[in-house]
C-alpha cells in the first residue's frame, strides 16, 4: 500500500495558486490527477474510472501498490505542463 497527499493545490513558479481553467477557484490536485486518470485512453479503464471517483472526493488515499504504478503511469505519460506533473510526483512520494 502507498500513501499519496493530494489535496493540496498547484502552485506556480511564484507560489501562487494556479487557478482551474474550469472556473471554482484553484486548480486542485486531486481534481487534476482524477482527470487525467479518467481522460486517459488504453487498458484498465474500469479500475482507472474507479481511482478517479475516489480520488476527486479526496486525495488523501491508500492505493494498492498496483494502482499506484498505474496513476504514476498516467501521470508520467501526460503531455501536461512539467511544473504540474512534478507536483503531482512530489505529492505521490516520487523522488526522481
Amino acid at each position: 500500500m502507498k500513501t499519496v497527499k493530494l489535496n493540496g493545490v498547484m502552485l506556480d513558479l511564484k507560489g501562487m495558486e494556479i487557478k482551474n481553467p474550469a472556473g471554482g477557484g484553484a486548480l486542485k490536485m486531486n481534481e487534476f490527477v482524477a482527470n487525467l486518470l479518467a481522460f486517459s485512453k488504453g487498458d484498465n479503464a474500469l479500475r482507472k474510472l474507479s481511482i478517479a471517483q475516489a480520488m476527486y472526493l479526496d486525495g488523501d488515499m491508500e492505493l494498492e501498490d498496483a494502482d499506484y504504478k498505474l496513476v504514476k503511469k498516467i501521470v508520467d505519460g501526460s503531455d501536461t505542463s512539467a511544473i504540474l506533473l512534478a507536483q503531482v510526483l512530489t505529492a505521490m512520494g516520487v523522488t526522481e
